[in-house]
């Protein structure tokens, strides 16, 4: 008992949040496997997530202008229209390549950010020593919105401990009126257990109405069940390719409508009206461009 009321020591806490870490990439690694990239590419988020100016409507366009031209070359032969075929499809098929590059990278984004935070823990656990009380915030410092802390017992110590390193078999101490960061049980009575987010309302023996001075309640023990980074990480790479548009992301959205909503059809109408112009007035005017 006097082990566990000491809490677990800072290397082996650490030491099962790395592996808690390794465990949920390589299970998210094992479950999506290559469809989830696949679909992610060619799924109808496409059009929307890909920061590429290049939607497979694009591409269609471009695919079929490519293969008439080069239809038209063969038919006729003629060299310039040719070489216009083939750049049009070598377009076509460098900016899939890039969408299609890109989707995957942010399809591995945060995977790869779980990834590098693994590895720099498990550095630090090679090079570093002891992490003392010097290394965490105060106990009582003001609560912040911004980062979540838990009176946590390691090394012997209660420290400040960001929730996001707490582990299964953590001693934490938890003062009435918070929520719990996930599953516990009262180190005292094992019969008392709080599910994640519950808040720890202690017994109050009653009293008379009278006014009178009273104790403050204390602090209780529990040890947690689970480790609440699990979930977490487990939510992030699951939702991490769903998550809300980002400022720039709408903007660009925005560009990409107007580009390809009045800027393209007023060029393209603009090109036919001229065109047809100059084909019905200017009879020696009418020809390939390549040719003068």
């Amino acid at each position: 008992m006097e082990a566990t009321c000491s809490g677990l020591s800072s290397q082996e806490a650490n030491r099962r949040l790395c592996d808690v870490i390794e465990e949920e990439i390589k299970c998210y690694e094992d479950r999506v496997g290559t469809n989830q990239t696949l679909s992610s590419i060619f799924g109808p988020q496409t059009c929307v997530r890909s920061p590429v100016l290049f939607t497979p409507v694009s591409a269609l366009f471009l695919l079929f202008c490519g293969a008439a031209l080069l239809v038209s070359a063969v038919i006729i032969p003629d060299t310039f229209v040719l070489i216009e075929a083939t750049f049009l499809i070598l377009f076509c098929i460098l900016n899939c390549c890039l969408s299609a590059w890109d989707l995957h990278l942010k399809h591995r984004e945060l995977l790869d950010h779980a990834t590098s935070v693994l590895k720099h823990l498990k550095d630090l656990l090679a090079s570093s020593g002891d992490w003392t009380a010097r290394d965490y915030l105060p106990l009582h410092i003001p609560e912040s919105s911004s980062i979540s802390l838990q009176w946590t017992y390691r090394d012997g110590e209660l420290l400040n401990l960001p929730q996001a390193l707490l582990v299964e078999g953590d001693v934490i101490l938890m003062r009435p009126g918070r929520h719990t960061p996930g599953r516990t049980y009262q180190l005292l009575d094992e019969s008392v257990v709080l599910c994640s987010g519950q808040i720890f309302l202690p017994e109050i023996e009653s009293s008379s109405p009278d006014p009178a001075i009273k104790a403050p309640l204390t602090p209780e023990k529990f040890v947690l069940l689970e480790t609440p980074y699990r979930y977490h990480l487990k939510e992030c790479l699951e939702q991490g390719y769903h998550r809300p548009v980002t400022l720039l992301e709408n903007r660009r959205l925005i560009g990409c409508h107007f580009i390809e909503r009045a800027i393209i059809p007023i060029i393209l109408l603009s090109s036919l009206l001229v065109n047809a112009c100059r084909y019905l007035a200017i009879e020696d005017d009418v020809g390939h461009w390549a040719v003068c």
